[in-house]
Formats: structure tokens, C-alpha cells, sequence
């Protein structure tokens, strides 16, 4: 008795809170018995891939005595798991009776001690699952079982077979206990002594008469089910299927490596392996302590020493075929609650090993000695009284209060319906997208409905309304409009741990919902929690409809013979709808929708770049994602089967954006983020969508004390106009001719009355000026001043080119409005000062070892080149001196590049602009000398032989090569075969 009271209290010690919140298979019980209770009766349900409703009725009897709580299930398993103490202790005294009243007895005190004390059986005691009830009714049954062979009468068969009916109706691996019994009654027909002076059918009712009693039983018990599985199948096989060693999803290609692992790693789990699976252990324990375990596998030895004797034969079958189930489902191994029927003669098998000890110690010791008992008895107390210490330690200890924990248990949905509980908002909803897992359909009830954060949703009262979402793309806008029907404020969660259909991006890698709810409201708030966020929208009206853009425009480009992108539309997001018209405000949002097709075998896993550009190159705006398929695969995982592949942009315009007519463009790129080439052009690497018009809104949405400036300066240029500051870094010296570009922020602080324009200049501390800027409207001819507006802030980017006559030294960087006619305006502002960093300059002819006296596009001369040898090994660095003369001054900062080719193979190469970047073609003046070294790597595979050096100039911008002609005018391509060179062996003549 006082083990069984310290049984239930280890059970129900703190069960209200531990484990915390409920796992998703106790909250689909719950959820199944809350139907119950409500008039839904049924004899199966399809919640967690099916089972039976048997123990959700003792659920939902429990629920109606106590109350709905997950405490309320957890105590009914406890209360059972309880009584499998007392039964494990009578079921094996009943086995072996034979040995003798005292030692039947001690072997039983031992069995329940073990398991009263084991972590294993805790643990699952303290679940609302139907795991810990299989070995309930399993003793139950054997119990009954050994009365009714022992006793001859027919009573206790009928209560085994019932009994086990039961089992059946709780737990699908309970279908191999048949198996187990008409195995044991097979081995009772060769091992038990029968009246051989009787009929044989006669033996043979004597025989497996208990058996056919018991099975009787059972199916009159089961019928029920037998009839439902018979109308559907696939209710029987369903579950055990989805992890049997024969499933892909399972084996991964190899079936019998994935069973051999099973095999291993279960019987493993007595001693060597341990569950990793949170929700059943703690990580790195296996189901027992090694002293545990060596008695354990002595005990099967004994066993199987002994299996002439029946009792010993009962508890090798016993442990044998029930372990099969767990072996042959390997999709996670060791699983100790499949495992769970295997509890008790686990503990049998200990008592057996060491009651067979103090019996040998009894007979060596001399007389009647009792030194071996007592020696016994403490090692006994100290096993099983050390392993209670460990078991409370690492269970209420270590395992309770883990993260691990909290998630497996659905900690995280219990915090999350507590949040919505409070919030309590009429008018509002939270949704949470299920993944549809490659599914065109869905049952609300079972397959979209996350069983914990429901049911602790409906605990808290449901104040707010919770929805799920069903992420197949078609019926998403039918699905969102029914949900938000009389609802202005949508809490959209992002779950990032626990069950991993409604994680978040899995759920909704392509994110879209965010796309329908940007287009219909405002992000008003993102909230971060420890595992999930919630993104809260403001619709812009009560009766919002969703809808996918209808109308497609053909574009048909080819990105690196990979992705075909095949159509798409856009527009803007204006007053709750996806307006198909190419308008959208400054602040507001352009939506994009891309059809996608697979073209060619796709190796990474591309992103995609949706760019709004202006007139002059500038990217503006950008948004970046990785390309995801219906079936949340990246490219490398698409098939032409899932094509089009729909891809959504929600691209958010900055405030800041002047009024004009912009480009959208997209382009893709791998995670190494190398651009796809587009249309077969080597140089491109973005295609056109179509132009945008951006206009400005009825009130400017952006405030000049809320923009995020790199250099603030807050300077009026006139009453009505001031510069709010500028991103330029002019911390790095410039060089004559080098480019750049500055980002200016428009401050209107008046109402300017005139058309400005504006120049930006370089003034050095003598008044002195060059220009940096074409003088020109601030925001161009389209958004003249005179239509700016009080309070507006406009933010533009301006391209310059540093004058390459200018001197090295330090200059200011000048802003000045100006009225058309050229004259000043108002006060010039100083952005800051810049150093320009001379260099030296050659108007003489340089002496070239090899002439060559080639003209590129009528800009640039190459009079020659030096290479420092005549051959190089594989590895080696290949230098070489370009000589250069500027024919003009060049608007176009040019790059050079150097091929080194074995046919028409580039095998090494290098492309920059002249002296690594210090040399740009746009500080060359007309007449001017310049020495270019270049150093070609070239790789250490490279074979013996002749190559070809080959040079060439281009824009990098355009990609566009400057045609290449010889002193006479004579074209020669847009290429220069330089000289061959030599690697390794090879020979070479270098003359010129």
C-alpha cells in the first residue's frame, strides 16, 4: 500500500503544471471529448492521422465530473497508471506461483518497485495519452489470462478477452497482443503436457479452447470496430502505415537500413540508446541505468535459459513480439512510448535476475545464514531508492522546466491563446496560416486546426476570434474574405516553434498573406515573442474582398536558360484593393505578381530582386525573397508539374520618392549572389516589368525629424527651401575624373513660388569653382518647385563625376538654386569638404617593348604592352603593362578586361578598371600617358601549353564593348588578340 501511495503521488505531484501547457495529441483528445460531450458521438476520429474514441468517452466522463482542463485527463491516465503497479506486482506472482508463495511474492514486490520508480513509465503516467493505457489493460488481460488457465473456468477468459477488446480500442501497436497470445498458446501445445488418450480434437480444444474463448470475447467486444474498419480501410491502416519502415518519407531510400536502425536502436533503448523526442525523456537517458540494464538482459537470458517453462516463455514472447511494432516504424528511433506495453515484463525481467541472485547467494551461503538476504535486501533499497532519487531529480528538475519541454508540450500556443485572451477585440481576428503540405483541400475541423492553441483559446472564453488558413493558393481570397467579414483589425501569427504545419515561413514561405493584407490595410504593429510574432493589420473597411490579379501581361524572358519568367502584373495597393492601373503614391505600396516557369535543370536555390529604378539607374526601392513553389520547395526543387509558379511583391515605396515615371525591374541570383544573365546576354542581369508612375499624395506622409539621414544638416537654401542633409561619405579622397553619387534630401519649408534650378560644385579657398553637376531642376522638368509643398520631403539621387583637370587638394562641395536665367538664388550650402587626391601625369610617350598602336571606340589608344616573361608555370601570377593614350576626355569610366583562352575557353581572367580602380578612364585627359599593370592568376590545374592573351574595353554598366580598329581604321572586332603565352613546357615566340 505505501508503494502505491507513493506511486500516485509521484503521478499527481504538481500535475496541473507539469508538464506544461498540453502536447498536440493530448489537445486533439481533448478536443475529440469536448465533442463528445457536446452530442457528436462517433467511433473514430481523424484527428492525429485517426484512431479510436474509446478513451476520449473515458475523457470526456472524466470532463463531465471535474471539469474541461488538461489536468482533468492527465489524472484519469495517472489514476491508471497507478493501478498498473499493483497489477504488474499480482500478474507476476501469478506467473510464477510455481516457485513457491514467498518468492512469487518478492519477485512481485520487485517488478512493481521497478516500475513504480522508472522515469520511463513517469513520464508517460503524466500524459493524456492513450500510451500509458495499453500496459493497464494488458496486464489486465494477462492477469486474467493465467486465473483462467490455471483455474480451468470460463469467467476469466471472457474478462481477458474483454480486456483486450479494450486494449485494442486504445492504441493500434495493442493489435500484435493477439499475435503474442496465439504464439504463447502455440508453444503451450509442444512444452505443456497433455492427456494424449484423448481424441485429438479434444487435446486440441484443451489446448487453445482459452484461446478461442478469448478471442470470441474480444471480437464481440471489438465488433464495432471491425465493421468500421471494414467500410474503411484505410482508418485501419492509416497511421501505422505513415511510419512504417516501407514509407519514403520513412526509409529515404533504403528500407532495410531504416528497419536495421530500428532494430538497433529500440532494443538498444534497454541500456544503450536513448529517445531524444523532449515530450518522452529527458535527452541522453535511456529506459534504464546500466545496473538496470544488466539485470534486465540477465533476466531475458534466464528467461530464454528457461523457456521450456512456461512462465519464462510467456515473458520472452511477451517482450519479443510486442517490441516488433516499435521496430518495423522506425521513423524515429528509439520511441519509448511505442514501447510502452513492454513496461511491466521489463520490470519482471529485472525481479527475475534478481531474485535468481539471492536465491544463488542462499545456497552458498553456509547454514542458515542470513547475511545474504540482508546484503540483498540493502542493495535492493539502494538500487530501486537511488533510482526513485534520480528519477524525481531528472524528471521535476532537469526535464519539467527545459525550453525543450515548453515546446514539446505547446508552451508556446498556451502563452499565445493567453495573448488573445487579453486582447478580447470584437472587431478583430487573429489568423494563423496551416500549410497545405502540397494538398488542394482541407477539413477545418481536424487538418487545419492546431489542437492546443485552440483548445486553450476556447478555455480562455474566445473573447477574439481565431482562424486558420488553408495555404492553397486558389482558395486563399475566399478563405481571408470570409474570416475578416465585420472585422477592421487582423492579428496575423507568425508561429516559429512547435508543430510544424503552422510554422512560420513553412506555413507561408511565399508570404501570402501579408501580400492580401498590406494590399487591404495598414501594418499598424509587429510583436515579438520568444517563439512566434503577430503582425497586426488595420483593414481599410469592415467588408474587405480578397482577390488574386486577374489579367496577365506576357513577358516570356529567359534568366540563364534556368527560370523562364512567363507573366505577370502590377500596380498599386490603393484603398484596401490591388489596383491593376501602374499608379502609385510616394509612401504607398506597388503590388507584383510574376508567373514563373522552369525551363532547365535549376542547381540552387535562386532569390529574386524586384527593383524600382529611376531614369537614370538609380534603385530607389528594393525588395529581395527567396523564389519558393506552391509546394515550399526552392527552384532547385521545382518540376514542370507545379508550374507557373506564382510569385508575390508587396513593394513599400519610400515617402521620400519624388513624383516621375519609374522602371520595375527583377532580377534573380544564387546564394553565392551571382546574377542570372537575361535573354542570353551576358551583361544583363534585370528585366523590365513596365514603368510606374509615382505621384505625390493629397498630404505628405513623411516627417522631416522621422527620416533617417546619414548626414543631417538642416540648411535653408532659401526661405522656402532647405537641404535636410545628404548620404555622401567624403571622408575617402577622390580622384580626378572618379564618379560617384549623392542622395539629397528636399526640405519644403515655404510655399517656392518660382521654377529653381540647382548646381553642385567644387569650390576651393579662393573662390574658385568646377563643376560637379550639370545645372538642372532639383527634382526634374516633371516636378518643377513652383508644385512642391509645404512640409514635403523629397529625397533624390544625383549622379556627379569629379572634373579630371580639377588639382589634388581640399575643396568644399557647394549646393546653389539658381532661377532659369542662371542667376543665384538665395544662400549656397556647404555639404562638406572633399580631398581630390592628384596624381602625376605623362604627356610624353612612354617606351613600350611591344608595340601594338590600337584605337578602342575612337576614345583610347593602346600604343603597347611589356609582359614581365616569357612563360609561366600553373599557379603563377601572369603580369603584364598596358600603355595607354587618352585620345578624348571620356563621360564613361571604361573596364579593361585580360582573357587568357585555350580556344574559345576562358581559363583565367581579370576585368577592372585601370590601376584597380585609381586609374578611371574619366580622369584621363586628351593627350595623356597611362601605365596599366595588370596581374592575371592563373589556376594551379592548368594544362601545359599554348594560350592566348586576349584584352578589350567595355562599360560595365551596359555591358557594351568599344569596337577595336587598327592604324589604319581597319575594324578588328571588339577584341585584341594581345600575344600567346606559354604555361609550363610550352613555347612562345614574345617578339612583338
Amino acid at each position: 500500500m505505501v508503494l502505491i501511495l507513493a506511486t500516485f503521488f509521484l503521478r499527481t505531484y504538481r500535475l496541473e503544471e507539469t508538464p506544461p501547457a498540453f502536447d498536440y495529441d493530448e489537445a486533439a483528445h481533448a478536443t475529440d471529448a469536448e465533442e463528445l460531450l457536446q452530442g457528436h458521438h462517433a467511433l473514430y476520429s481523424p484527428k492525429t492521422e485517426g484512431n479510436t474514441t474509446f478513451l476520449k468517452y473515458l475523457f470526456a466522463l472524466a470532463f463531465s465530473l471535474l471539469g474541461v482542463q488538461p489536468f482533468v485527463q492527465r489524472l484519469f491516465v495517472a489514476f491508471c497508471s497507478t493501478l498498473t503497479i499493483p497489477l504488474t506486482y499480482a500478474l507476476a506472482v501469478t506467473l510464477f506461483r510455481s516457485l513457491g508463495a514467498s518468492r512469487a511474492r518478492s519477485l512481485g514486490i520487485l517488478a512493481a518497485a521497478g516500475l513504480a520508480t522508472s522515469y520511463w513509465h513517469l513520464n508517460y503516467s503524466r500524459i493524456g495519452l492513450e500510451i500509458n493505457m495499453v500496459p493497464f489493460f494488458a496486464v489486465l488481460c494477462f492477469l486474467f489470462l493465467w486465473h483462467g488457465l490455471e483455474s480451468g473456468r470460463q469467467w476469466p477468459l471472457i474478462a481477458s478477452g474483454f480486456w483486450l477488446a479494450l486494449d485494442l480500442y486504445v492504441y493500434p501497436g495493442a493489435r500484435f497482443i493477439p499475435v503474442f497470445l496465439a504464439l504463447f498458446f502455440v508453444y503451450r501445445w509442444f512444452a505443456v503436457p497433455r492427456d494424449s488418450t484423448r481424441p485429438f480434437v479434444r487435446q486440441i480444444w484443451q489446448m487453445f479452447g482459452p484461446l478461442c474463448v478469448i478471442g470470441v470475447t474480444a471480437i464481440v467486444v471489438y465488433a464495432p470496430m471491425l465493421v468500421f474498419f471494414a467500410s474503411y480501410p484505410q482508418g485501419f491502416v492509416g497511421r501505422a502505415a505513415g511510419t512504417l519502415f516501407l514509407n519514403p518519407r520513412v526509409n529515404l531510400g533504403d528500407p532495410w537500413g531504416a528497419l536495421w536502425r530500428g532494430f538497433i536502436g529500440n532494443i538498444g533503448a534497454f541500456g544503450f540508446t536513448s529517445d531524444l523526442h523532449a515530450q518522452a525523456n529527458l535527452a541522453g537517458k535511456s529506459i534504464l541505468n546500466p545496473l538496470l540494464a544488466a539485470l534486465f538482459w540477465a533476466g531475458m537470458a534466464l528467461s530464454v535459459y528457461r523457456f521450456n517453462k512456461p512462465p519464462y516463455a510467456f515473458c520472452v514472447l511477451w517482450w519479443a513480439v510486442m517490441i516488433f511494432p516499435v521496430i518495423i516504424t522506425p521513423d524515429r528511433v528509439p520511441q519509448y512510448g511505442r514501447m510502452m506495453s513492454l513496461a511491466p515484463v521489463t520490470y519482471i525481467l529485472v525481479a527475475l535476475a534478481l531474485e535468481q541472485i539471492w536465491t544463488t547467494l542462499r545456497r552458498m551461503a553456509p547454514g542458515r545464514s542470513r547475511a545474504p538476504g540482508t546484503v540483498l535486501v540493502l542493495v535492493v533499497l539502494v538500487l530501486f531508492g537511488g533510482t526513485a532519487a534520480t528519477t524525481c531529480r531528472d524528471y521535476f528538475v532537469r526535464w519539467a522546466p527545459a525550453d525543450a519541454t515548453y515546446l514539446a508540450f505547446s508552451g508556446e500556443a498556451r502563452d499565445l491563446a493567453r495573448m488573445i485572451d487579453v486582447t478580447s477585440e470584437p472587431d478583430g481576428v487573429f489568423v494563423v496560416p496551416c500549410d497545405a503540405e502540397g494538398e488542394t483541400e482541407c477539413d477545418y475541423s481536424y487538418e487545419c486546426n492546431h489542437f492546443p492553441l485552440s483548445f486553450f483559446h476556447r478555455m480562455g472564453g474566445a473573447k477574439t476570434d481565431l482562424q486558420y488558413v488553408f495555404m492553397y493558393e486558389p482558395d486563399i481570397p475566399g478563405r481571408m474574405t470570409e474570416i475578416v467579414r465585420g472585422k477592421r483589425i487582423v492579428h496575423l501569427v507568425a508561429l516559429e516553434k512547435g508543430k510544424r504545419k503552422f510554422l512560420y515561413p513553412e506555413a507561408d514561405p511565399r508570404n501570402l498573406l501579408q501580400f492580401l493584407l498590406e494590399s487591404a490595410g495598414t501594418l499598424e504593429r509587429v510583436e515579438a515573442f520568444p517563439y512566434y510574432r503577430v503582425l497586426t493589420y488595420r483593414l481599410a473597411a469592415d467588408r474587405t474582398s480578397f482577390a488574386w490579379p486577374a489579367a496577365l501581361r506576357r513577358y516570356g524572358v529567359d534568366f540563364g536558360g534556368q527560370l523562364e519568367l512567363a507573366s505577370g502584373a502590377y500596380g498599386g495597393a490603393v484603398d484596401g484593393a490591388l489596383d491593376p492601373a501602374p499608379l502609385v503614391e510616394s509612401g504607398g505600396k506597388a503590388w507584383v505578381l510574376l508567373k514563373w516557369e522552369l525551363l532547365g535543370a535549376v542547381t540552387d536555390n535562386l532569390r529574386a530582386s524586384l527593383r524600382l529604378v529611376d531614369a537614370d539607374g538609380h534603385v530607389i526601392d528594393q525588395l529581395d525573397h527567396v523564389l519558393f513553389g506552391a509546394s515550399r520547395q526552392g527552384t532547385s526543387q521545382w518540376t514542370v508539374a507545379e508550374a507557373p509558379v506564382s510569385d508575390f511583391y508587396l513593394l513599400p515605396i519610400a515617402s521620400t520618392t519624388p513624383p516621375g515615371d519609374y522602371q520595375l525591374q527583377i532580377g534573380l541570383y544564387t546564394p553565392a549572389l551571382e546574377m542570372l544573365p537575361v535573354g542570353g546576354r551576358p551583361m544583363q542581369f534585370t528585366a523590365s516589368l513596365g514603368s510606374l508612375e509615382v505621384v505625390a499624395p493629397d498630404r505628405s506622409t513623411a516627417a522631416a525629424g522621422e527620416i533617417e539621414v546619414a548626414y543631417r544638416l538642416d540648411a535653408a537654401l532659401t526661405p522656402e527651401i532647405a537641404l535636410l542633409g545628404h548620404d555622401l561619405e567624403l571622408s575617402n579622397p577622390f580622384a580626378p575624373g572618379q564618379k560617384g553619387t549623392v542622395l539629397l534630401y528636399w526640405h519644403v519649408t515655404g510655399s517656392p513660388a518660382r521654377d529653381l534650378q540647382w548646381r553642385l560644385t567644387l569650390q576651393d579657398d579662393g573662390g574658385t569653382e568646377w563643376p560637379l553637376l550639370a545645372t538642372a531642376r532639383p527634382l526634374g522638368a516633371g516636378f518643377p518647385t513652383s508644385s512642391w509643398k509645404r512640409g514635403e520631403v523629397w529625397g533624390k539621387s544625383y549622379d556627379f563625376m569629379v572634373p579630371p583637370h580639377a588639382p589634388g587638394g581640399s575643396y568644399h562641395v557647394v549646393a546653389q538654386l539658381s532661377a532659369t536665367n542662371g542667376a543665384p538664388v538665395g544662400t549656397p550650402v556647404v555639404l562638406g569638404e572633399i580631398e581630390i587626391a592628384g596624381r602625376p601625369r605623362a604627356f610624353v610617350a612612354p617606351d613600350v617593348t611591344r608595340t601594338k598602336n590600337i584605337e578602342f571606340g575612337g576614345e583610347m589608344r593602346l600604343l603597347g604592352y611589356d609582359l614581365d616573361a616569357k612563360q609561366w608555370a600553373p599557379g603563377e601570377d601572369a603580369a603584364l603593362v598596358l600603355y595607354w593614350e587618352a585620345l578624348a576626355e571620356m563621360q564613361t569610366s571604361y573596364t579593361v578586361f585580360v582573357h587568357v583562352l585555350r580556344g574559345a575557353r576562358v581559363v583565367a581572367q581579370h576585368d577592372a578598371v585601370p590601376g584597380e580602380g585609381t586609374l578611371p578612364t574619366t580622369g584621363w585627359l586628351p593627350g595623356e600617358f597611362v601605365s596599366d599593370r595588370i596581374v592575371v592568376p592563373l589556376p594551379g590545374d592548368l594544362q601545359p601549353g599554348r594560350y592566348a592573351l586576349v584584352i578589350g574595353v567595355y562599360d560595365a554598366a551596359s555591358g557594351e564593348r568599344l569596337p577595336v580598329t587598327d592604324a589604319a581604321g581597319q575594324p578588328l572586332g571588339d577584341h585584341l588578340l594581345l600575344d600567346e603565352i606559354a604555361v609550363g613546357d610550352g613555347l612562345v615566340d614574345t617578339e612583338g
